[in-house]
């Protein structure tokens, strides 16, 4: 993966599959061995020129080798063509890789698929500063962005609880109850597209639904959501610092800029597996390695793939088709997927119970279950279905319980000042204020 050609301009493959390969940019003749994909150099120097033809072929320059073949016995002849010459390699044995170990060649598979989760989610269009993360942190916890002062963002995404508030579907304003699971604020800046039908293109787009909502935090239009934001002095304050230069930076879509940028730290790296994917080979046990092996084996990585492990395409669900859930969005039913789900990432799979977009399975193992029952059969169209043994199970979920990052605690602290609702009540209009 590592290597580079330069004007490769003939190859040869051998009875074994191995490629030989005319590397003529780079004076060289490459093998590439078809067990491992290694790529190393077995014949030229690097240098266009002739220096003899009795030293190591590795060691010798070459005058344009455009070709090259190998015979029964496997010696080399290279068409040498500026050199006017047909050159022969043998008969020296071909160098061959060491023969990696199953953790190591584990953990190459897992650097391919996956990757590392990237260090931050920077937007051109949304630059953070300390001034916006601050305000975001704040309008984060704010309750004064619901219609009746009493929910914020934080109370159905609890930062220290890896984002999600542990019910079957989102509850909001009034106890009122929505038809989706939370989804965790973790990563979701990663995510190319955000909710559960990827309707909102990033988090500075997401942060207006939940507050427009009327079933969560039910402002009426943004008009309210400012007013409320201009009556507390002490945030009003804090839009002047995040967005200087403006006439009047307590507005809307600063609301949802700020709340998208604090959004765009809320990252989880560290995990064991993002670990074990940089070289520390103990950093999963031996059940947990199984476990990964399980998982490449059965293509869960076909969906689950990338940084995320997921999150960044919609498949079908055929478990949600007689939900009507998706008809509300006339762009969807233009597509024609209103029935299509985004497949969720699996980051922090082990601590964001309960499972799936509605909440219907309480543990990861009851889900996990569920889950691949209906995608083999249904989804997939497998009709010979794989059964895992209670090991390969087991050993499954512990390899998601490594995918738990790490929080920054000393970033998602809660504002040492926080705004009260003086309320009359429940969804009586708009709540006084009071600072505390």
């Amino acid at each position: 993966m590592s290597a580079q050609l330069n004007r490769p301009y003939h190859v040869f493959v051998d009875p074994e599959g191995d490629l030989y390969i005319a590397d003529v940019g780079n004076h060289r003749i490459r093998h590439v061995d078809s067990e491992s994909g290694v790529i190393t150099t077995i014949a030229g120097q690097g240098e266009y020129g002739y220096s003899g033809d009795r030293d190591l072929a590795t060691n010798e320059k070459l005058r344009g080798g455009f070709a090259v073949v190998a015979d029964a016995n496997m010696n080399l002849y290279i068409s040498e063509f500026f050199g006017h010459r047909i050159r022969r390699v043998g008969p020296a044995p071909l160098p061959r890789p060491p023969q990696r170990s199953r953790t190591a060649d584990l953990r190459m598979q897992a650097s391919q698929i996956f990757g590392r989760l990237p260090e931050s989610a920077i937007s051109p269009e949304n630059p953070l500063t300390p001034a916006k993360l601050s305000l975001g942190r704040r309008l984060f916890h704010e309750p004064a962005l619901s219609r009746d002062g009493t929910v914020s963002c934080a109370d159905c995404h609890p930062l220290d609880k890896y984002g999600m508030d542990g019910l079957r579907v989102a509850e909001g304003i009034g106890d009122q109850r929505g038809d989706r699971n939370t989804p965790s604020v973790f990563n979701a800046a990663l995510q190319d597209s955000q909710f559960w039908d990827g309707r909102a293109t990033d988090v500075e787009s997401q942060a207006a639904f939940p507050i427009l909502n009327p079933l969560e935090m039910g402002m009426p239009n943004e008009a309210a959501a400012e007013a409320a934001i201009r009556a507390i002095p002490a945030i009003a304050a804090h839009f002047d610092e995040a967005f200087p230069g403006q006439e009047q930076p307590v507005n809307f879509t600063n609301i949802r800029l700020a709340l998208g940028a604090f959004q765009r730290k809320l990252l989880t790296p560290d995990s064991r597996f993002d670990r074990f994917i940089a070289g520390a080979s103990d950093a999963l046990s031996e059940t947990e390695l199984l476990g990964l092996e399980v998982y490449l084996r059965e293509g869960c990585a076909s969906c689950h793939a990338g940084p995320l492990m997921g999150g960044q395409d919609i498949l079908l669900i055929e478990d949600y088709l007689s939900n009507p859930m998706g008809d509300r969005f006339e762009f969807r039913k233009k597509l024609g997927n209103s029935h299509k789900f985004k497949v969720s990432p699996l980051r922090n799979i082990g601590v964001t119970a309960p499972y799936l977009h509605d909440g219907r399975y309480a543990s990861l193992a009851e889900s996990l279950g569920g889950r691949l029952a209906a995608y083999q059969v249904h989804e997939a169209g497998i009709t010979d279905t794989v059964e895992f043994s209670d090991t390969e199970f087991s050993a499954l979920l512990a390899f998601l319980g490594s995918l738990t990052g790490k929080i920054d605690f000393d970033y998602i602290q809660f504002p040492q000042s926080r705004t009260v609702a003086v309320q009359g009540p429940r969804n009586s209009g708009h709540p006084l204020q009071a600072n505390q």
